[in-house]
């Protein structure tokens, strides 16, 4: 292991990233001896995951965006396929040698999808540049589509990235320029946002890029990804739903380096377990964080995205490059579907 990478230790040690700087009360200042290596937390893949990933599909195109759909048997994931006239939106079913069929098509090139607490489906629309919820009267009927988001002040929105509902319905949305042109952006800055229950388009807090996005199991703190940094960041949740600042949890490119891993690429998707640990795709692979920032588990796989799903909430549904989708069952069931308590999210209709 080189100098740099032992320079930057202590952080990793005490469970927060050296990449926040030295901090009253954080072990770790540049210049960590290099004796402290040996020190490096051990990751438990065990402890989180059984076995491998399996492959479900591959050379489908740009893959992103998986969510758990509940439904008539059981449920069903469902995934972002970026195509040229318009994307579309795939469904696979949670049984064994299923493979994934277009559930919709186009779908203004989603590239993040969420169930609202009534069970319709939120996307987050490149294409269109806004957040969409679509409804259908059954299997085989036409989709309606009805935008909840699409610009600020007269403006345009950058093109959005990801989505999560709270459980109050509030709908929080990622809004970086990853896609559209320079020349067509319309405002000057990227930003998380949040549509209130009653339709309100709220700005939550600017960032660089972010991307992938996830609450905590109390509703009280939400994860971000910054992309450019290859970061996860924390911002606060207050009772009226507004957000914090962003404070850096995780540097994964640190963390990806510190562990002799490629740190090339950016932090992308974000799901949270049951327990509170964070499941995050980025430089390194797809990295399992404890709420304070300590690296516990790593799957070797460049991913964009994931999502927990299945009957009991324990199959992690992996989208990846090369147009790969992947399905891997974890230790610990994801938390997203029901609401703090263990109770279903509010049944308030965002937007209405």
């Amino acid at each position: 292991m080189n100098k740099q990478i032992a320079l930057m230790l202590v952080g990793v040690l005490a469970g927060v990233p050296a990449a926040m700087g030295a901090q009253p009360g954080v072990p770790g200042k540049p210049g960590a001896p290099a004796e402290k290596v040996a020190l490096i937390p051990a990751l438990d893949n065990s402890a989180y995951f059984e076995g491998e990933p399996a492959l479900v599909a591959e050379g489908l195109g740009f893959v992103e965006g998986p969510c758990w759909i509940k439904g008539g048997g059981g449920g069903h994931f469902a995934f972002c396929v970026l195509k040229s006239e318009g994307g579309a939106v795939y469904k696979l079913m949670d049984q064994g040698g299923a493979k994934p069929e277009v559930w919709f098509e186009p779908s203004g090139k989603a590239i993040g999808l969420a169930r609202d607490p009534l069970g319709r489906l939120v996307l987050a629309e490149v294409q269109g540049r806004c957040v969409t919820r679509r409804t259908a009267d059954g299997e085989g009927q036409a989709w309606s589509r009805r935008v909840l988001a699409e610009k600020f002040d007269g403006k345009r929105l950058n093109g959005p990235n990801d989505v999560v509902i709270a459980p109050d319905g509030s709908i929080y949305f990622t809004d970086p320029a990853l896609i559209t042109k320079e020349a067509d952006l319309e405002l000057d800055f990227a930003a998380v946002w949040r549509i209130t229950p009653e339709g309100q388009l709220i700005l939550g807090a600017k960032m660089k890029l972010p991307n992938g996005l996830a609450l905590s199991p109390d509703g009280r703190t939400l994860y971000v990804s910054e992309f450019g940094e290859g970061a996860v960041m924390r911002l606060a949740v207050a009772q009226d739903g507004s957000l914090g600042e962003p404070v850096q949890l995780a540097d994964l490119k640190y963390l990806a380096a510190l562990y002799q891993r490629p740190a090339k690429g950016g932090a992308d998707g974000l799901r949270v377990d049951k327990d509170g640990n964070i499941y995050t795709t980025g430089p390194g692979g797809i990295w399992v964080l404890s709420a304070e920032g300590k690296p516990l588990a790593r799957l070797d796989i460049s991913a964009t995205n994931l999502a927990f799903g299945g009957a009991d909430g324990k199959t992690l549904l992996i989208t990846a490059s090369g147009g790969k989708v992947m399905k891997v069952r974890t230790k610990i069931a994801g938390w997203g579907e029901k609401g703090p308590g263990g109770k279903e999210p509010g049944a308030k209709e965002p937007g209405k």
